[in-house]
C-alpha cells in the first residue's frame, strides 16, 4: 500500500534490544493530500531511518506501508510500517 502526505514532524529515535539484537525506531507523521486530508503516525525501522533522514518537515513524500494488528490481553494494537520512502 502506498500513502503520499506532507510530513508534519518526526518523533525521537527510540532504541531497544531483543533476542535478535538491537533496534531502532523513529515514528513519522504525514498528512496525506485526499480529499479529505488524514493524519497518520507511521514507524520506520533500523536502516530505514537513515531513508527518512533525506526529507524534512514540510516536505511531500511517498511511502510505501505495511498495516498490521495485533491482539494482546482482549486488545488490538495497529501499526502502520514504512519499508520504502521517496520525495513525491
Amino acid at each position: 500500500m502506498e500513502l503520499t502526505g506532507t510530513i508534519l514532524s518526526k518523533k525521537p529515535i527510540v532504541t531497544g534490544a531483543s533476542q535478535r539484537g538491537e533496534w531502532r525506531k523513529q515514528t513519522f507523521i504525514i498528512e496525506t493530500t485526499d480529499a479529505y486530508p488524514k493524519k497518520v503516525a507511521i514507524d520506520i525501522w533500523n536502516d530505514k531511518i537513515d531513508e527518512l533522514n533525506q526529507f524534512f518537515e514540510g516536505q511531500k513524500v511517498n511511502v510505501s506501508i505495511n498495516i498490521e494488528s495485533k491482539e494482546s490481553n482482549d486488545r488490538w494494537y495497529t501499526e502502520v510500517k514504512a519499508w520504502k520512502i521517496q520525495g513525491a
